[in-house]
């Protein structure tokens, strides 16, 4: 859906997610970090990102949208996914591996190569001093909000990144 069709397309969806507004594109957009196994990781940029695209740092992590910072392991659920990841720093700074996990039993279910963490909420700060915006302010923070129905009908890549 993110390219232009010449047939019709069904969009599903609840009158409240409809009338919900965002931040414009290219703010949800630009609030993407992707690891790869075996690429650096900074882990200061990892914890500024969490931070101000709305995860919370807790103890154990069992919810979308918590993170868990342990040593040279970082667990992280992603707001859009169906179970937490595993990430494990290695000695020479890099990513050594990623794992999903069963949050319950903890168990490994499989290793992925590359993570794709985005926002977990629609307020996106521009860095950690200003993450503790109100949402009922998010139209001064941002000048103008996108709907889902206009960001729906311009393709299914801007739909998806809407609803995280």
């Amino acid at each position: 859906m993110a390219e232009p069709s010449k047939r019709g397309r069904i969009v599903l969806t609840s009158p409240q997610a409809i009338v919900q507004k965002l931040p414009p594109r290219n703010v949800v957009r630009d609030a993407l970090l992707i690891l790869t196994r075996g690429d650096v990781f900074d882990r200061e940029a990892f914890e500024r990102f969490v931070l101000r695209t709305g995860y919370v740092i807790d103890d154990r992590v069992d919810e979308p949208g918590e993170v868990a910072l342990r040593g040279n392991v970082v667990e992280v659920f992603p707001a859009d996914a169906d179970a937490p990841i595993r990430v494990t720093d290695g000695e020479d700074g890099t990513v050594e591996s990623m794992t999903r996990y069963d949050p319950r039993s903890q168990r490994s279910l499989e290793e992925i190569e590359r993570l794709e963490l985005g926002p977990a909420s629609e307020l996106i700060a521009e860095d950690v001093e200003t993450s503790d915006i109100d949402e009922h302010r998010m139209g001064e923070r941002y000048g103008q909000l996108e709907d889902a129905v206009g960001l729906c009908s311009r393709g299914m890549a801007d739909c998806t990144a809407a609803r995280r």
